[in-house]
């Protein structure tokens, strides 16, 4: 079957087989239900393939590599079409499943790692959008503080490496980081304190787990060190 997807001339006479049957028919629900369950498990056996997932890997860095090429601003305008508020919806309606049930699959976590790896060799970790996490918390900090995750607040540290952080207070050299359970869990925090403090920038460290515990505390924590009013 990956042979045949290959062939550009099958493909194309097949997309046109395709609406040719499919001009004037009106499927029935029956029918979109098979389909639909037919294409689920077609991409599944796709995707089992490692040549498959390879190959769109090559495909995905050569889509990015050239819209870059056309546009060297085509993240942070990707980024920004996002609106805070569907921000806060997709983070209060699925962080508590990523918590709880996503991340307890091994083959998830290989998955994330992978995912993680292809955008490590794009060298374009610091140009994403916020992830469920952090966009969990922006939606419950005041505006003071803003998301620069995506790449906009790079500073060179001690011993000359580049480090972004995840928010920034406006108008004050303070920064936030936001840890994930898994992904930082071999981390030490007080390191990347002792490196933004290197070049006069105080930061805190928030862990997920402390956000899934007792959101508010953690709110009030931030507006304490941002130095502002906390909610009543």
């Amino acid at each position: 079957m990956s042979r045949r997807w290959e062939n550009p001339e099958f493909v194309t006479n097949l997309k046109g087989a395709i609406r040719k049957a499919n001009t004037g028919r009106k499927a029935t629900r029956a029918q979109r239900t098979a389909s639909s369950r037919n294409i689920t498990k077609l991409n599944k056996t796709y995707w089992e393939e490692p040549e498959n997932k390879e190959r769109a890997v090559k495909r995905q860095k050569e889509t990015i590599r050239k819209q870059v090429e056309a546009d060297p601003e085509f993240h942070k305008k990707a980024a920004a079409q996002i609106t805070k508020e569907t921000r806060v919806r997709q983070g209060k309606t699925t962080v508590k499943y990523l918590n709880e049930v996503y991340w307890e699959k091994p083959e998830n976590k290989k998955r994330a790692a992978e995912h993680t790896r292809v955008l490590n060799e794009q060298g374009k970790m610091g140009q994403q959008s916020p992830n469920l996490l952090e966009s969990y918390l922006d939606s419950l900090l005041p505006e003071d503080v803003e998301f620069v995750g995506n790449g906009k607040w790079w500073r060179r540290v001690a011993g000359g490496a580049s480090m972004n952080p995840d928010f920034k207070v406006k108008n004050a050299n303070k920064v936030i980081e936001v840890y994930g359970d898994y992904w930082h869990r071999d981390d030490d925090p007080n390191e990347r304190i002792k490196l933004w403090k290197s070049v006069g920038v105080e930061c805190i460290v928030i862990w997920e787990k402390a956000i899934r515990k007792n959101s508010k505390a953690v709110v009030d924590r931030i507006l304490k060190f941002v130095d502002l009013p906390m909610p009543s």
